[in-house]
């Protein structure tokens, strides 16, 4: 897979805006995927020239009160609406299965050159509330976060990739007509600049989605945290490597929600929203 732009798109579905009568019913979907120790080894030697790193991150939520969509270079601030209560600031665990609302939050650290490693998260969750004894029909919403380093090199150079993840999703629906899903995804890329080299990675337990509709039992997967590795062997030239990854949480009611795509399919190729207006857009050379 060739990437053409440097950052992660995050499609986010459209919320619909009718009321439903289920009052009593109460989808929830959550929707959480961690990276740590990411790093690159291989980057110090004298073949290797770095050249340049972005890192950006976005979470946004269709008529959020905290910003439609908000983005920031490394720490995005939460996106949110509805009523709540809602988390502190970087809670990428469990945080609304009793209250009402959407939110979403992600977060990347470190730096691939020197310690301390990188480390990086996304969060989506919901939980459908009531208003004034209805149902709003949906919710959508989703975050990403990512990075892209350029560098060229003088000569053959082997790079090696090495990071542990983990991810859990969580669809729960208790009756007829509710709608719930999660999504979560990831990659990895070198691609050269003159198109002679292109090397990707998805890792499938890394891209995955659940659902659960009309109450018909709840969806959930879990993957515990787990070490990955992965060898680049490059020569001469100049090349760009990208991290992309997001979470992703839908909503419905009275209607089924079907299984959301993979994240990774739905636009991997530029990290951030084209909703509304953005807040805050901050750029790190």
């Amino acid at each position: 897979m060739t990437l053409q732009q440097p950052f992660f798109k995050l499609a986010v579905l459209a919320a619909a805006l009718t009321v439903a009568c289920a009052a009593e019913a109460t989808p929830y979907a959550f929707g959480s995927i961690s990276f740590t120790n990411l790093q690159m080894t291989g980057l110090n030697s004298n073949n290797v020239t770095a050249l340049s790193t972005t890192t950006k991150s976005d979470a946004g939520y269709p008529t959020s009160p905290s910003g439609v969509s908000r983005s920031g270079t490394t720490d995005v601030l939460q996106s949110y609406a509805g009523p709540g209560p809602f988390p502190a600031e970087n809670t990428f665990t469990q945080a609304l299965q009793s209250s009402f609302g959407t939110r979403g939050d992600a977060l990347i650290t470190g730096n691939l050159l020197t310690n301390p490693a990188m480390t990086a998260a996304a969060v989506a969750e919901g939980r459908l509330a009531p208003l004034g004894g209805t149902l709003t029909a949906a919710s959508s919403g989703g975050t990403s976060t990512g990075l892209t380093f350029n560098f060229s090199t003088g000569g053959p150079a082997t790079l090696c990739l090495t990071f542990n993840a983990s991810d859990l999703l969580v669809a729960n629906t208790n009756a007829i007509g509710d709608g719930a899903s999660a999504a979560v995804s990831s990659s990895f890329s070198i691609v050269g600049t003159d198109n002679s080299y292109s090397k990707s990675f998805a890792p499938k337990e890394l891209n995955a989605s659940t659902s659960s509709t009309f109450g018909n039992g709840n969806g959930l997967i879990s993957n515990a945290s787990k070490a990955y590795s992965y060898q680049f062997n490059l020569g001469p030239g100049t090349y760009q490597f990208s991290f992309l990854t997001g979470a992703q949480q839908f909503l419905q009611d009275p209607s089924a929600v079907p299984e959301p795509t993979p994240l990774a399919l739905l636009g991997i190729g530029a990290l951030g929203f084209g909703i509304a207006r953005t807040r805050k857009n901050r750029k790190q050379a």
